[in-house]
């Protein structure tokens, strides 16, 4: 979960990082799922602390680590479409 609770991220099977809206009924949306480039399936997802609570921490089972902008993530969930891959986006 994000710290403020809004969004949930879920590593998956096929290598992608699913970004998921609460809802205040208990049920989320799916606002986009990211093509991370790992080579085997999302394990393990965490946020880091504050000050540094934008930055997400993915394991894969290609025995790498990432880091993604959180901020950037939702920024371009509304505008990118479902999917879609952070790194071919441009800077900020």
């Amino acid at each position: 979960w994000s710290l403020d609770g809004r969004f949930l991220f879920s590593g998956s099977d096929d290598s992608t990082i699913c970004v998921w809206q609460a809802e205040g009924t208990g049920e989320g949306s799916l606002i986009c799922r990211l093509q991370t480039g790992f080579d085997e399936r999302v394990f393990d997802l965490k946020i880091l602390p504050s000050p540094n609570e934008h930055l997400l921490i993915a394991c894969s089972m290609d025995s790498t680590i990432k880091i993604f902008d959180t901020n950037r993530i939702i920024k371009q969930a509304g505008t990118s479409g479902l999917y879609f891959n952070l790194s071919r986006l441009g800077p900020d």
